[in-house]
């Protein structure tokens, strides 16, 4: 339901709605594309074992999606 609402309401704003799996998208480095549980060594921290890339793990998921 609420997805049907939402896609309604971007269309009627000329806007796209694009569904996205969420899986690893805060496990997921958006500078190399490592993947890996240890790149969430706290809920709120991200620190990528590959490149060291260093961030939020909210602003690294948003960041993915």
């Amino acid at each position: 339901m609420f997805l049907t609402i939402l896609h309604a309401k971007a269309e009627s704003a000329g806007r796209e709605a694009i569904a996205v799996d969420p899986r690893n998208t805060s496990r997921t480095c958006p500078n190399c594309g490592h993947v890996s549980k240890e790149n969430r060594p706290t809920q709120e921290k991200f620190h990528c074992q590959s490149c060291g890339h260093n961030a939020h793990a909210d602003t690294v998921g948003a960041t993915n999606v």
